[in-house]
């Protein structure tokens, strides 16, 4: 009797992995807007391995799976599943907007990072694209690097003057952590705060308790709004430059990027002594 039980089990056992086949099933994160770095999960059974394809391209072999779209439109993304013999696969398509406001892209040494551009300044933001989409930026430096406060760049490396533009300061827009700002010559040679038309510089800052930054805005004469005060408060910021430079935009993506360019080694003159790049600055559409 024990030894036909134990038949029965083997051969039962046999039947079940037999008929057992590799099942692909994945979701995928909700889309917000671009760029849009989705997360898909995989939850196929009975698999050893797995294939991951955008358009029939493959871009993946990882369990799971977190990719960067940086453009819209129609997508096909498939996973195959695979358990050495046997393969399932599933496709689902994606359908990305193109993003409400205007976002570039911006790729430097130290990674890469996003901002939207702000409708409120439409000079510096027309100016800014106009330099993006002649090239202006390719292999540009930051070389001005100040820890703790900000990183600056667009400079000409050949020296030649920059232009500047019409001031859009605002009281709307802070320099808060991921702030975009034009940068400028000081005061006393440009008492209108005219921008550059090129060089521009994303704050890093630092935070702030609430009774500096109050003491602060009433130094300055300065009205913030609860949703700037937390924005301080949570991210901090240099609001010592508020209503001083103009902001047009403000970092969606790559926030660690801002540390790790802000942590270079620099010169007396807050130059990093190993460069750091703006390989490419692109529109996302």
């Amino acid at each position: 009797m024990g030894t036909a039980r134990i038949l029965i089990y083997c051969v039962s056992t046999v039947f079940l992995v037999s008929c057992s086949r590799p099942v692909a099933y994945f979701t995928v994160s909700e889309f917000r807007q671009l760029p849009a770095e989705l997360d898909f999960s995989n939850s196929s059974q009975n698999a050893i391995s797995y294939r991951w394809y955008i358009d029939n391209q493959q871009v993946s072999e990882e369990e799971d799976m977190t990719y960067l779209f940086l453009h819209s439109g129609r997508y096909t993304v498939r996973l195959e599943a695979t358990d050495g013999k046997k393969t399932d696969d599933l496709s689902k398509e994606l359908v990305l907007a193109p993003p409400d406001d205007c976002i570039v892209w911006m790729e430097t040494s130290k990674g890469n990072m996003a901002f939207r551009l702000l409708e409120a300044t439409p000079i510096h933001r027309n100016n800014f694209l106009a330099k993006v989409e002649s090239g202006y930026y390719r292999n540009k430096l930051f070389h001005r690097v100040i820890g703790g406060f900000m990183i600056q760049g667009g400079r000409s490396q050949e020296g030649i003057a920059s232009e500047t533009i019409q001031a859009e300061i605002q009281a709307n827009n802070v320099h808060t952590r991921g702030a975009l700002a034009a940068a400028r010559m000081p005061d006393a040679m440009n008492p209108q705060k005219e921008s550059s038309d090129v060089e521009f510089f994303i704050v890093q800052g630092r935070k702030m308790d609430e009774e500096a930054l109050l003491n602060m805005a009433s130094e300055k004469l300065l009205d913030y709004t609860d949703l700037q005060i937390a924005a301080y408060l949570q991210r901090g910021g240099t609001p010592q430059l508020d209503m001083e430079y103009t902001v047009f935009g403000y970092l969606i993506y790559g926030d660690q990027v801002i540390d790790r360019i802000a942590s270079a080694k620099t010169d007396i003159n807050d130059k990093p002594i190993e460069d750091i790049l703006i390989q490419d600055i692109k529109v996302l559409n």
